[in-house]
């Protein structure tokens, strides 16, 4: 929003000394008062609509469109509804590319303030080093923010919470996790349907952290005791070159084509492409428990 500059009043020379001014400063003094008042309603109306969700800059096509979008999605109500993905070492950062993560999913219900649920993980909680990387949601009066596990060989590590964004429940949203240059840590999110540009909601730097290598699965669902409740559409891996300028526009042509990687992606950098519940890549990881939208609700009509 560009600011509001003083504008400047040319001198009247089409008056006599003697013309009152009086009628001009009147509609002066009226022309102000109606400006501000404009000014304030648009500043209002902007900041509530941001807050609330609202703003038509990030706005998503209708739930029910959504899952007929991803009608394989995985539907996570209770602690064995997740996805795991067998261990792999192109599940793990390399050293001489940039890594990205992408998710699909869709909230239930709203997330209170505070309340944390983890929705992906690789990474073993039970060990003391736990080295690995993870992903959870985190609720709060100005909306969600995702917070970002990494934990490096070398022990140093931590959670990294990122900036909110006005998500709704039964709404679906594209979310990527970046690590470039091996040092960048970046989170974008995108709605369905988007038509403008993601979201960009921070970064942190990493870097001494060393990469994030195990052995353990990689779990997306519910992982953990606090787990995400809602949906999981498709997610993955990409390993390139060059996503160091080019993560916001990988995430825009995702969320207009859910379905069909970028063609800026080549198949050697597929690590990961799940529907979710088969890797639809290259590499045709092995997948587990992949209860998928589909066969759940063949199982309540059989019923």
């Amino acid at each position: 929003m560009s600011a509001l500059g003083t504008a400047r009043v040319p001198n009247d020379t089409g008056r006599s000394a003697g013309d009152s001014t009086r009628p001009r400063s009147k509609l002066l003094v009226g022309c102000s008062f109606l400006g501000a008042f404009i000014l304030a309603l648009y500043v209002v109306t902007f900041v509530g609509s941001f807050f609330t969700g609202s703003d038509r800059t990030f706005k998503s096509i209708s739930g029910q469109e959504g899952d007929d979008v991803f009608s394989d999605a995985l539907i996570v109500k209770g602690p064995s509804n997740a996805v795991r993905v067998e261990d792999s070492p192109k599940l793990t950062p390399l050293a001489d590319r940039d890594f990205l993560f992408f998710l699909w999913f869709k909230l239930r219900q709203p997330l209170e303030k505070e309340e944390r649920v983890n929705i992906m993980g690789k990474y073993d909680p039970d060990t003391k080093e736990r080295v690995g990387y993870g992903l959870s949601l985190v609720g709060g009066l100005d909306g969600v923010r995702p917070q970002v596990y990494w934990q490096g060989e070398s022990g140093a590590g931590s959670w990294h919470t990122f900036a909110a964004a006005p998500l709704k429940p039964q709404q679906w949203y594209l979310l990527t996790v970046s690590f470039r240059e091996r040092k960048f840590l970046g989170v974008h999110i995108a709605s369905l349907g988007n038509e403008n540009k993601p979201l960009v909601l921070g970064g942190f730097s990493v870097e001494g952290t060393g990469i994030p290598k195990n052995n353990a699965d990689l779990v997306v669902g519910a992982f953990g005791t606090s787990y995400f409740q809602g949906r999981i559409g498709p997610f993955g891996i990409i390993q390139s070159n060059a996503f160091s300028d080019n993560v916001s526009a990988f995430a825009r042509q995702l969320a207009d084509e859910p379905l069909a990687l970028p063609d800026t992606v080549g198949a050697d950098e597929v690590a990961l492409w799940a529907s979710p519940r088969k890797d639809r890549g290259p590499a045709a990881l092995p997948i587990l428990n992949a209860r998928t939208s589909r066969e759940v609700q063949g199982k309540k009509g059989a019923r």
